[in-house]
């Protein structure tokens, strides 16, 4: 993390809104100054009464990096990219005071406050993030892993693999969003080399796919 991202981080503490608690996970919900009035893509859930009530849900899907919270209308929208002021508005006078809140995990052993959208998974020691809304080709996608701090997720073990497959499975969003997805070989023996690349499919086996093609991805760090 550099300095500037960690002074970023210790302002933005300064409007946090709540923690919540969710079994053996600590999330703490942002508010983004330059949101205000924008709505970026996002899927709806009505007669969600509170915030932190939407951001219960937002906890609960590891595709969610902000909610979006209209508390006139009690109207709760999940946002699987993290709220920017570079996202265009839609939609504003139909639904205004809308309030959007990046979402970040707090590890509770070290107390670090991760990126918004990653989840930390702790019989593997890593967080994971699994990027379907923005499909990008092979050098974007390790290029925005990198920009998160970082890289497209390695399958090391069995176990690891099992537990990405699960969720790409179980997660209704990322069962429908393709069926390759952009990971980070951790060996040359047998692997194509560009113009392909080794892609991961959701029933945990590999193919080959031109390393353009854009399609989701998975970062850890």
């Amino acid at each position: 993390m550099s300095r500037r991202q960690y002074f970023q981080i210790v302002f933005l503490l300064l409007l946090c809104v709540c923690t919540i608690q969710s079994l053996d996970r600590r999330f703490t919900a942002i508010r983004f100054p330059p949101m205000e009035g924008l709505m970026p893509q996002a899927d709806p859930l009505l007669n969600v009464k509170t915030k932190i009530g939407c951001a219960m849900f937002c906890v609960q899907d590891e595709t969610c990096a902000c909610i979006s919270y209209n508390k006139f209308d009690s109207f709760c929208m999940l946002v699987p990219e993290p709220a920017t002021n570079f996202e265009k508005s839609t939609n504003i006078s139909i639904m205004p005071h809308l309030y959007h809140f990046n979402v970040h995990e707090v590890r509770i052993d070290t107390k670090e406050i991760l990126t918004q959208g990653y989840r930390w998974h702790e019989a593997h020691q890593t967080a994971l993030r699994f990027h379907y809304s923005r499909p990008k080709n092979n050098t974007e996608s390790i290029q925005l892993c990198q920009q998160e701090g970082g890289d497209l997720v390695t399958l090391q073990t069995e176990s690891k693999l099992n537990t990405i497959v699960r969720i790409l499975n179980s997660n209704t969003k990322l069962a429908s969003a393709g069926k390759h997805f952009y990971y980070n070989p951790t060996t040359d023996t047998g692997l194509p080399s560009p113009p392909m690349c080794s892609v991961l499919t959701k029933s945990g086996t590999f193919e080959e796919v031109t390393c353009d093609t854009t399609i989701p991805y998975i970062c850890e760090r």
